[in-house]
This record gives C-alpha cells, sequence and structure tokens, in this order.
C-alpha cells in the first residue's frame, strides 16, 4: 500500500514520546501514513486518540527487536523508523521521502540540532557546558566531523530517522535483536547494507530537532555510556570484531583504579562551582568519569 508506516521504538519517555507524535501528526498531513509505537517498558503509555497511532508492547526487549516488531504490522511501502526524541517536519519527510523512491539504493538522514532553547538551559550549567564544549547537541558532533557540502557521503546509517522501502527491509533480515539497547545496531545493519549495494548521505539543509531535554544530566550521560559499550562489545560478539574495544594491561589497571574513585569523582564533580572559569577542570572529572562507565559496560558479565 502506498504510505509510510513510522515506527517509534520508546521506552519510559512519554512527554518526550507525545511531543514527537504531536509533530509526525503534523508533518504527514497530505501523506497516507500510520504511527506505530513500540513500548520496551513495562509502563503503559497514554498518547494522543487518533487511529492512525497503533501501540504495540514488545515482546522481547531492546530497540532493534522494538523496530521489527512494529515493521511486522506495518501496512505501507515504506517505513521511518524514528527515535522517539526526533521532531519532524513536513519538508524533511517529503524531500527524503522523494529522494528514497527515486533511488532506492540511497538512505538519506537529515541533519539534527537540540533546540535553541535547550542551548540556553545547557549555558547555564556546567554539565550542559561540557556537552557544548564536545559539540554533543548536534549532528557533526555525534559523528565527530563537520558537514562540507550540503549532501555528503557517511559511512553507515543511524535510526533516528531511517527511511527505506519495507520490501528491502525485510529483504535484509531487519535489525539484529540480539543486540541490547540501542546503538550498535545501526552499525550491524548498515554493513547489511552496504553489502546489498546502498549508500548513505547526510543532508546537511534538511533539519529535524533532536529533543533530549530529559537526559541533560550527568548521571543519565553515563549510564547511556554504558549500555553503549555493552551494546558494543554484543555486536563485537556477534561478528563484528573491527568495534572492539582493545584494552592493553595498564589501561585496564588505569580503569580499575579510576572505579575504586568513583565516589571520590562523583563528589569532586559536584563540588566544582558553576562558573566557566571551572569548566576545564569539570571537563577533566567528566571524561574520567565517562570512561569508567564504558569500561564497566564493555566488561559487566
Amino acid at each position: 500500500m502506498k504510505g509510510l508506516s513510522v515506527i517509534i521504538p520508546t521506552i519510559n519517555r512519554n512527554n518526550i514520546l507525545n511531543e514527537t507524535i504531536e509533530y509526525a501528526i503534523e508533518a504527514l498531513k497530505e501523506i497516507p501514513h500510520e504511527i506505530i509505537v513500540v513500548n520496551d517498558s513495562e509502563k503503559d503509555i497514554t498518547t494522543a486518540k487518533d487511529n492512525k497511532i497503533k501501540i504495540l508492547r514488545n515482546s522481547k526487549k531492546g530497540a532493534a527487536s522494538a523496530r521489527n516488531t512494529g515493521a511486522q504490522i506495518a501496512q505501507y511501502d515504506y517505513l521511518l523508523f524514528l527515535d522517539d526524541d526526533i521532531l519532524i517536519n513536513k519538508a524533511t519527510v517529503d524531500e527524503i521521502l522523494n529522494r528514497t523512491i527515486q533511488d532506492k539504493y540511497k538512505i538519506f538522514l537529515p541533519n539534527w540540532a537540540y533546540p535553541n532553547e535547550s542551548l540556553s538551559i545547557l549555558n547555564s550549567y556546567k554539565f550542559g557546558r561540557f556537552l557544548i564544549k564536545i559539540n554533543y547537541y548536534k549532528l557533526e558532533g555525534w559523528i565527530g566531523q563537520p558537514l562540507e557540502k550540503d549532501l555528503s557521503s557517511n559511512a553507515t546509517m543511524a535510526s533516528y530517522f531511517f527511511l527505506i522501502r519495507k520490501e528491502d527491509f525485510f529483504e535484509l533480515g531487519g535489525y539484529n535483536d540480539r543486540i541490547p539497547h540501542a546503538g550498535f545496531e545501526d552499525y550491524d545493519i548498515s554493513k547489511r547494507l552496504k553489502k546489498n549495494g546502498f549508500e548513505f548521505y547526510i543532508l546537511r539543509e534538511l533539519n529535524v530537532i533532536h529533543n533530549e531535554n530529559d537526559r541533560h544530566k550527568l548521571k543519565a550521560w553515563l549510564n547511556r555510556k554504558k549500555r553503549n559499550a555493552a551494546t558494543q562489545k554484543q555486536a563485537k560478539l556477534n561478528g563484528n570484531s573491527e568495534i572492539a574495544l582493545n584494552y592493553s594491561l595498564s589501561a585496564h589497571l588505569k580503569w580499575k583504579l579510576l572505579r575504586i574513585l568513583k565516589p571520590l569523582l562523583f563528589t569532586s564533580a559536584a563540588i566544582v562551582p558553576n562558573l566557566k572559569v571551572f569548566d576545564g577542570v569539570y571537563t577533566i572529572i567528566t571524561k574520567a568519569l565517562t570512561g569508567v562507565y564504558i569500561y564497566e559496560g564493555y566488561n559487566q558479565k
């Protein structure tokens, strides 16, 4: 059936999710569509009452299995996998859908950034300024390189906004649902897409909003890093040996020591004054904690 099935995995982010759905409803008004929300939590979801919104419970756990679950009931010819904190708009959806229809072997990603009001808030406290310092408030910081062209090739796709023909998705075998949490399932599916002849591009001038207002806290950042590292380890065990984190003996000793000192690092981060002159000290402490959490996630049993 001609149209777009939007699949949104979510876990315990009801307010963020509802804003995402509001934007999606507005952006998709002129396109035959459905919005499939896959709940990865035991808690119920409340959303706008709309006959185009379907809510499913994920029978397994993890973003990969949630996306596969949504795809299984999708009615339309094209699938748009969307993160639960991405606010889309009509111009971006229309352009990427048209490009995908014209060339099925290209995956197009929009640019993203935090909303302006988030940047204002981030500038007001030390962890927020840390996120700005490492450019985590925009896609360029996330991929680690500037977008110098309107159409830039990229090494992988990303599921924050992943539009693909349904037939091609199922031919690919869907996401690898043995990978927990979110993150490296994108790397895994990108490898298979490449083998099938797909290429990945970022459209710099097409923008969506990344609405992570509930995750701008140090502990939430660290826990995500830990989950990502655990997911990276699982992806490595599933055959992606090139993304292994190889710790030397000295590195193991370093991170084990810092792990013991973790309470002291948290105390130090807390007592650093919220003044820009001390941001360098806070950055050193935060990077040390980030390394500890990555080490823990990657090496957990």
